[in-house]
């Protein structure tokens, strides 16, 4: 081959070349070259044209090769583009892979396919072929795999639409208290079954456990629906029923959870309510307010037989309380009372029916009504409570003798706190022994209910108190005296009289003796009355003591009758508004800062500093009445001087800060208000010796001989209370 020169800085311009040679496959005529010569351009061309196309099929074979690749290029981009749009599609769910979302979703995937079959055409037919051939086997798995998918998701779509119409029926029950609503749950139970049969394929055993389920769910579905309004024996004795068509841990555990609950919620509260009252657990509301207006002995014979006789079950009949004159003419009229002269008609009886396993009154239950009669008849006796024989043609009727004074009447002796708990516990256990937490549940309402008692007792007590405590005081209008029996009391205040009915026995007693009080002479102004009477209002200035001071009972104090008075005013005021004078708080406060610990300290002498502070504001209220304005600071100081004096005076000592004692109660007084007040308990009786002797304690201490008048302020000592005795 020629060569080209060298030349060092200068590029090339001649193109090497070769000498021209024949195309291959070209003839050569012998006519042109001679016989041999052709022969030889033969033999010499034939190699060449073998030459030449080994050289073109290895050129096609290396450009398919190109081609190949990028058609595998083409596919794997296809694919990665739509492995994505696949794995969502089979992501979805229920409705969101139905057969329209799956052809919506195919459609999506040949508009891929489409896209890239037309980056193929441009290497022709062969690229249409072989692009069509690679994708053709990946479109069939995508296809096939959403079909599936499809078709799963729709089952399960249906399934769910089978499914979300029995637990909406089984819902309806649940929420409804209706038998019929239960019944046509049960009823839809064979379709509910045979749709999912169908579409599951189930066979008998499966279709059959499927049912099971499906009744076992209403059933608790019933339970929870009359637990959930208070229904809890009816849910229980449901429960009891059915029970053995009750499929499934969870359906059973739920259905014991949900009556768990109901009871500790609604069966020990409803228990709680009649024991609280005396009576047995298991009387309910209208059996209780038909005793309304019988009279208190027969409520009473009624309760201790019940409380007595806890496997006794009865209660008071049908218009077996209080009944109007038309009630009773209507009862005659139908042949189930004889007479007119009915005690019925003044409270003065009452008819009992014995209990059914149903909780409901059995009037056909002679025995059990006749056993009745008998308890409560026994338990008249031991109340001392007289009852009219028996009418033998009304087992039912109770009645008191003719001519028992009710009014009369003693106080009855109430069951304890423990007796009530004791009550309800063994009445719960026995109910529900498969709840082990109801007993305490109802001894917790028990005391809730206990509770309750105390502060309506309480509030009752003061409104009673209060009543009596306005009218104590005032004038008697026709005698012109201050009252000193209920009679005149009343005269004042036509309510005192109900209202010291309404109280305990020991509160009439201290009503009693504060009316004793005001029969005597006119109660002269002592140092020891001012002193009480300033450590009283001081108490009403006291945020610490203002509610002991407003539960004082005034009237039965050892004041004079204008220092009553204005204690009373005092109190009202307090009533309609919850804090005390702020004038006060101030000036006691430029009072210390001014004399410093000549100022009583509430943590170290609590009376002398009520009655410095009582003393404080009586004064400032007499000086606005007198002068039309609050006083000057200079001038409470001056008032507080003086004040000082008359604390440090020793009077104020007189009065005891605690009396603590130790002994018992004396047994003379024991056994009066054990006679008086029959079942108060001894601690009662001995907190209210201790209220009495205190008060006589404290009028022995003011009867002490008062200091020489050549004695001098300071030397005045102040006399030792005994701590105990």
């Amino acid at each position: 081959m020629p060569q080209v020169p060298d030349i060092p800085g200068v590029v090339p311009q001649i193109q090497p070349f070769e000498r021209p040679v024949p195309l291959p496959g070209v003839e050569a005529p012998p006519a042109a070259f001679g016989e041999s010569v052709a022969n030889a351009v033969r033999t010499f061309g034939g190699d060449v044209e073998k030459a030449s196309t080994e050289v073109f099929n290895r050129a096609l074979a290396l450009r398919q090769l190109q081609v190949e690749g990028k058609l595998r290029d083409l596919t794997t981009d296809y694919y990665n583009e739509v492995a994505p749009i696949q794995n969502d599609f089979l992501t979805q769910q229920r409705n969101n892979a139905s057969s329209e979302a799956m052809s919506a979703h195919l459609a999506q995937i040949d508009a891929v396919r489409q896209k890239y079959a037309a980056l193929a055409e441009q290497y022709g037919p062969y690229g249409r072929n072989t692009f069509g051939a690679d994708t053709a086997s990946l479109n069939r798995g995508f296809t096939v795999e959403a079909t599936r998918h499809s078709a799963r998701e729709t089952q399960k779509a249906l399934d769910d639409s089978v499914d979300s119409n029995f637990q909406s029926q089984v819902d309806l029950v649940r929420s409804s208290q209706s038998d019929a609503e239960f019944t046509r749950g049960i009823d839809s139970i064979p379709k509910y079954i045979s749709d999912k049969a169908a579409q599951n394929g189930w066979g008998p055993q499966q279709a059959a456990r499927q049912a099971a389920l499906a009744k076992s769910q209403l059933i608790v579905a019933r339970v929870e629906s009359l637990a959930r309004v208070g229904k809890t024996q009816e849910a229980r004795g449901l429960y009891d029923q059915l029970n053995d068509q009750i499929v499934g841990e969870d359906n059973r555990a739920k259905a014991e959870l949900v009556l768990n609950n109901s009871e500790n919620n609604y069966l020990a509260k409803d228990a709680a309510k009649p024991v609280s009252m005396g009576f047995a657990p298991y009387m309910r509301g209208p059996d209780i307010q038909r005793f309304q207006g019988v009279a208190d002995p027969l409520q009473e014979v009624f309760k201790k037989a019940q409380r007595d006789n806890p496997d006794l079950k009865f209660t008071i009949g049908d218009h077996g309380g209080v009944r109007t004159t038309a009630e009773q003419a209507a009862l005659v009229a139908a042949g189930r009372s004889r007479t007119m002269q009915s005690g019925h008609l003044n409270g003065t009886a009452f008819d009992v029916v014995a209990l059914g396993p149903d909780g409901r009154p059995n009037y056909k239950d002679v025995d059990g009504t006749q056993a009745a009669q008998d308890a409560i008849r026994k338990a008249a006796v031991e109340l001392n409570v007289p009852l009219d024989s028996e009418i033998g043609w009304d087992k039912y009727h109770v009645q008191l003798a003719k001519g028992y004074d009710v009014a009369s009447a003693p106080k009855f002796p109430q069951p304890s706190l423990q007796q009530q708990r004791d009550s309800i516990r063994n009445y719960l256990s026995n109910l529900s022994p498969n709840n082990p937490l109801l007993p305490d549940h109802g001894a917790q309402r028990v005391d809730i209910e206990w509770e309750a008692k105390k502060r309506s007792d309480a509030e009752a007590r003061y409104t009673g108190l209060d009543t009596i405590d306005t009218s104590m005081g005032k004038v008697n209008p026709n005698t012109g005296k201050l009252p000193t029996t209920i009679d005149e009391l009343s005269e004042i205040n036509p309510l005192a009289r109900q209202a010291y009915e309404s109280l305990r026995g020991p509160d009439q007693l201290v009503v009693d003796r504060a009316l004793a009080g005001n029969a005597r002479i006119e109660v002269p102004l002592t140092a020891e009355r001012k002193a009480r009477f300033e450590q009283m209002v001081g108490m009403s200035q006291d945020p610490d003591h203002q509610s002991e001071f407003l539960n004082t009972f005034i009237g039965g104090l050892d004041l004079t009758g204008p220092q009553k008075d204005r204690l009373n005013t005092i109190r009202g005021q307090l009533l309609r508004r919850s804090e005390q004078d702020p004038r006060v708080p101030s000036a006691m406060a430029d009072l210390q800062q001014s004399f410093g610990r000549a100022i009583p300290s509430k943590a170290q002498s609590p009376l002398k500093y009520q009655q410095f502070t009582g003393a404080l504001r009586l004064w400032m209220e007499d000086y606005i009445a007198q002068n039309k304005k609050p006083p000057k600071p200079e001038e409470v100081r001056d008032a507080g001087r003086i004040m000082i004096k008359d604390i440090s005076s020793g009077l104020s000592g007189l009065i005891s800060t605690t009396l603590e004692y130790q002994q018992a109660t004396p047994k003379d007084f024991r056994d009066y208000m054990h006679n008086r007040y029959p079942g108060m308990p001894d601690e009662e009786i001995h907190n209210i010796w201790v209220e009495q002797d205190t008060m006589e304690q404290f009028k022995k201490l003011h009867e002490q001989k008062k200091p020489t008048p050549a004695a001098t302020t300071a030397e005045v000592a102040t006399p030792e209370v005994p701590i105990s005795r």
